[in-house]
């Protein structure tokens, strides 16, 4: 088109023939159709063919105004497929279409909105003064998300992770924006949902370089070199040492100390989360009880273990869990196990069943993340559930006086009338425990208590809990 843009273009004809059946001429038509090629049927935004136009189209601008920044938003839903899996296609469907006007009133008429399909969008904003420009449209757009709650009728809880790309005229392919984009909106979801990463050149991970990692990953399975820190657990009204979580970390001789986030995708990808798993609860069991035998003070301490769906559809963990208890003397109540809510959104037979096995040797299970995975209240009900814990992202909200503190407030008040405890993740400031306390939550961890650390630093934490982690009201 003289435009500059692609027409998408159906194109009819048939042979005209004179009376011997010669053809003597062509007749037909040409029917611009860019309209159904190109806007999602769905919600009526961009779809890919046509974003991929504006992007170029953008990429092209900018390389002649040397200095000119644009960003790429790329957005997926948290909690999506809970609601696809809960209250049906059809009220997914009608979700996407209500959150389409939320999305554009978060934007200026120069900037395009796409769906590339299922719950993910791309938005691009063109001419950004700086970086902050992009960071306050995802920072409004998460906002205007978290507001939609009721879908025909029915009670939802969906949040948006974003990955943000500040592009300028180094990018010269589509292909290379959105990957980034899509690189930092995953980081965004592994460090909890709900927020929005800026995408870095130390984001990347070629292919060749995931493999390696999940070889070195294997290796170090196979040497038991993975290692394993612990998180002091307190009562929020006393300050009384509770237990500790164990979380898993790595030390790789040629890539150094790696954090849960940078292996355990990767570990999530194939079959080796659940020999991570085995490991931390392993080795969070046989520690456990050493501490109780070499210190008597350490009295009725428990471990809580993460499982990763991997391992609960397995069929191992049962077997496992019966294994460490008789080898190390624990009581099943002295274990507890977490699963991330977004676990129980859909049916799942498998995992129930192996929760009902563990339950009956007397382990807890501790519903992690709660609050933002939408899981049915009667699936609770079937699982030996022991405590809720808080998603981070609320109680990092409690500083800004935001509407979490009313829901911490409604999921302390579900946990009373289930009959379990509460825990807050994420404590890091005085101002967040006070609120918690007023609000009254019974347990907390984070780092205004203590950051995780490794099993030679616990004897002192437990000699000394007293008088180091009493935390004043």
């Amino acid at each position: 088109h003289r435009d500059g843009a692609f027409r998408w273009v159906l194109a009819r004809g048939l042979a005209v023939r004179d009376a011997d059946g010669r053809a003597i001429r062509m007749a037909g038509s040409q029917s611009d159709i860019t309209a159904g090629k190109v806007v999602d049927p769905l919600t009526g935004l961009s779809n890919r063919v046509l974003l991929i136009d504006r992007i170029e189209r953008v990429i092209e601008h900018h390389r002649r105004r040397s200095g000119a920044q644009f960003a790429v938003l790329f957005l997926d839903l948290d909690g999506f497929k809970a609601v696809n899996d809960s209250l049906g296609h059809e009220t997914g469907d009608r979700l996407l279409v209500e959150l389409v006007p939320r999305i554009r009133r978060c934007l200026r008429a120069s900037d395009t909105c796409a769906r590339l399909g299922g719950d993910e969008f791309i938005v691009v904003l063109d001419d950004i003064g700086d970086e902050r420009s992009a960071v306050d449209v995802a920072e409004r757009i998460q906002d205007q998300v978290g507001s939609l709650d009721c879908v025909d009728g029915c009670e939802v809880r969906i949040s948006a992770s974003i990955g943000i790309v500040i592009a300028d005229a180094s990018y010269d392919r589509v292909e290379d924006i959105l990957r980034d984009a899509d690189v930092a909106m995953y980081r965004a979801k592994t460090a909890g949902r709900a927020r929005h990463e800026i995408f870095d050149v130390g984001m990347r991970q070629p292919p060749d370089e995931r493999l390696a990692l999940e070889g070195a990953l294997a290796r170090a399975l196979d040497q038991d070199r993975l290692s394993v820190v612990y998180q002091p657990i307190v009562s929020l009204p006393s300050g009384r040492l509770l237990g500790f979580e164990a979380l898993a970390r790595w030390h790789d001789p040629e890539r150094g100390m790696l954090l849960p986030e940078e292996f355990v995708p990767v570990a999530e990808e194939s079959d080796l989360i659940a020999r991570v798993d085995r490991r931390v609860l392993r080795e969070a069991c046989r520690q456990l009880q050493a501490w109780r035998e070499a210190i008597p003070a350490a009295g009725p301490l428990g471990v809580s273990v993460n499982v990763s769906r991997r391992y609960l559809e397995s069929g191992h963990l049962p077997h496992d869990v019966r294994r460490c208890l008789a080898r190390t003397g624990l009581r099943g109540s002295d274990l507890e196990l977490e699963i991330a809510e977004s676990m129980l959104a859909a049916e799942a037979p498998a995992m129930e069943a192996a929760f009902g096995e563990v339950g009956r040797l007397g382990v807890r299970v501790a519903i992690d993340d709660f609050g933002t995975g939408g899981c049915p209240l009667a699936r609770l009900a079937r699982l030996p559930v022991a405590s809720l814990k808080i998603h981070r992202s609320f109680v990092g909200d409690l500083d800004a006086g935001s509407g979490s503190e009313d829901i911490v407030g409604v999921i302390v008040a579900l946990a009373r009338s289930m009959g379990v405890a509460v825990i807050a993740e994420g404590v890091e400031t005085p101002l967040q425990r006070s609120r918690l306390h007023a609000l009254g939550c019974d347990r907390a961890q984070g780092y205004l208590i203590s950051r995780p650390m490794p099993p030679e630093g616990i004897p002192d934490v437990i000699v000394g809990h007293g008088r180091r982690l009493q935390l004043t009201t």
